[in-house]
């Protein structure tokens, strides 16, 4: 269970759980941007190194249809995400 507050100074105030739709936020244009340039809620670990690169192909030759969202690099090896 994840628990959100809004904390104002030494006062934390439980808040409802949203969602992004609900709070007129985008995951591309609002929250991928966010993180990127908050990488730290990835964790020290996970240095972010490219966001919507699209200029990679498969095995065969062939692009993507749609490229990855972001990708990162962590101490235990590479690690590649999409959304």
């Amino acid at each position: 269970m994840d628990h959100l507050f809004t904390v104002d100074g030494r006062t934390a105030t439980p808040i409802s759980r949203t969602g992004l739709a609900a709070e007129g936020l985008l995951e591309r244009q609002h929250l991928q941007e966010w993180v990127i340039a908050h990488p730290q809620v990835l964790g020290e670990s996970v240095l972010v190194i490219t966001a919507e690169y699209d200029r990679w192909a498969d095995t065969d030759g062939v692009p993507p249809a749609t490229g990855w969202t972001c990708s990162g690099w962590m101490r235990q090896g590479a690690s590649s995400w999409s959304s």
